[in-house]
């Protein structure tokens, strides 16, 4: 499906152009048409999804911008994850779901940590 969210130019297509490709991929698997009440039901469900994907991005661009952390900040998070890590490890093990999302925000971290000193290296 990835793929198919991809267009020819390399952009994302949106949410509800995926949904109407789904459906009308659906749709051409059966050999009846589905009776018009079916098909203008469908229409509007479509037309309401394409409202509400408009309403969610018209939110996630009103929202506030994320102020950036400092190196210290993150470090300081990182050390006090892998101290909690630490101690989830002595009952359980790397698989716990707590223990997993704290490496899943590890990474996150040093990721972040290592797009600063990108970003250092290229301001000299």
């Amino acid at each position: 499906m990835r793929e198919m969210e991809e267009s020819d130019s390399g952009k994302s297509l949106r949410p509800w152009a995926v949904a109407s490709l789904l459906l009308a991929g659906a749709c051409a698997q059966h050999a009846t048409v589905p009776p018009e009440p079916e098909i203008d039901a469908l229409k509007r469900r479509l037309q309401a999804l394409e409202r509400r994907v408009e309403s969610l991005e018209h939110q996630v661009l009103s929202l506030p911008a994320a102020q950036p952390r400092s190196r210290a900040e993150l470090e300081s998070e990182v050390r006090t994850l892998q101290a909690e890590r630490s101690e989830l490890l002595e009952r359980y093990t790397d698989l716990h779901p707590d223990v997993r999302d704290i490496d899943r925000r590890l990474r996150l971290l040093k990721l972040q940590l290592e797009m600063k000193d990108q970003g250092r290296e290229a301001a000299k």
